[in-house]
């Protein structure tokens, strides 16, 4: 099953020569659903066969009770690099639209190991509290892939930190749970929330003052 036109295929692969080292798409699925994640799995195929450096694999539930990491829903996927780390960045349903954007920048991440970010900035970021943010966005939200990439560079810098990406059209009871009336809206352990579009100086300062928007 073909998912992918062949102008995103071009962008995609324009995105992918900036790998280095190789990397693994894991799909974690539910047990005894797989028919309605044939999308799923035939995406990741497709983005794996774009590259020798990618590989993929599929787990079902209950066939990934060593992950190291604790899955709040599924499906999910994790990006791996050379070593079999993941940073603790989750994507929770399928990629696509501008979330498909954003998860092309994380396995480019993932395999070059490069953020972009100065110095000052990653010192910064490494000096924060733990925290776990959920992003909360849909394939279509306006600018996501911005917020989204922020998430994942955070965790990406800090390992106290962890990135969750949660597609609301996938967990329509996730954006219940969490009250989310905005998107995209990022939510952390520790009752911070804010909706909208920032830039990292903003970001870093909203968490380093854990300035909430419901305050």
């Amino acid at each position: 099953m073909v998912l992918l036109q062949p102008e995103d295929k071009k962008a995609i692969e324009n995105e992918l020569e900036g790998l280095s080292e190789a990397v693994k798409l894991v799909a974690h699925i539910p047990a005894n659903k797989n028919e309605p994640y044939e999308n799923l799995k035939s995406l990741l195929l497709e983005i794996a066969e774009m590259d020798e450096r990618i590989s993929c694999e599929i787990l079902t539930e209950g066939d990934d009770e060593e992950v190291d990491y604790i899955l709040e829903r599924r499906p999910a996927i994790v990006v791996q690099d050379k070593d079999g780390s993941d940073r603790g960045i989750i994507f929770y349903g399928m990629p696509g639209g501008n979330t498909l954007k954003s998860f092309i920048s994380l396995i480019v991440l993932t395999s070059a190991g490069e953020t972009g970010l100065e110095d000052e900035v990653i010192e910064r970021i490494s000096k924060m509290e733990s925290s776990s943010l959920q992003v909360f966005v849909t394939p279509a939200t306006p600018r996501c892939d911005e917020t989204i990439e922020i998430a994942n560079k955070i965790a990406y810098v800090n390992s106290g930190m962890t990135s969750s990406i949660v597609d609301v059209t996938d967990f329509p009871e996730a954006a219940q749970q969490f009250h989310v009336i905005g998107l995209p809206m990022t939510v952390g352990n520790d009752g911070l929330k804010f909706t909208g579009v920032y830039d990292m100086g903003e970001v870093m300062q909203i968490l380093e003052e854990k300035i909430s928007d419901t305050e």
